[in-house]
């Protein structure tokens, strides 16, 4: 089996968009599965771009609260490249980060 593909990707200056990094995709009825994390005081959840399936959301309380959202393809992706997909957080921050992770079929 494949190992999996990774990406991920710091703040870069203030920003409500996260914007997950590219990977690669070099197997055929992979999957892609895309993280994001936002710091700032007001945000509690994070708007999903379209064209994905959310699995897992939350949020902290307080002023430093961190609020995550995770989420999947919902289909396999093809060849090339997955990743560049934008959740929107309540409020800029310059604190968050994201991931991409491509899975590839077993065998």
């Amino acid at each position: 089996a494949q190992a999996p593909v990774f990406a991920g990707t710091g703040a870069s200056g203030s920003t409500a968009t996260r914007t997950t990094p590219q990977a690669p995709v070099a197997s055929a009825g992979s999957w892609a599965v895309s993280y994001w994390a936002h710091r700032d005081g007001s945000t509690t959840a994070l708007v999903p771009p379209a064209g994905v399936e959310s699995r897992a959301t939350g949020s902290q309380s307080g002023g430093g609260r961190v609020t995550v959202l995770l989420a999947d393809s919902g289909t396999t992706v093809p060849t090339g490249s997955y990743g560049g997909l934008s959740a929107t957080a309540a409020a800029a921050s310059d604190y968050g980060v994201t991931w991409t992770v491509v899975l590839a079929p077993a065998g």
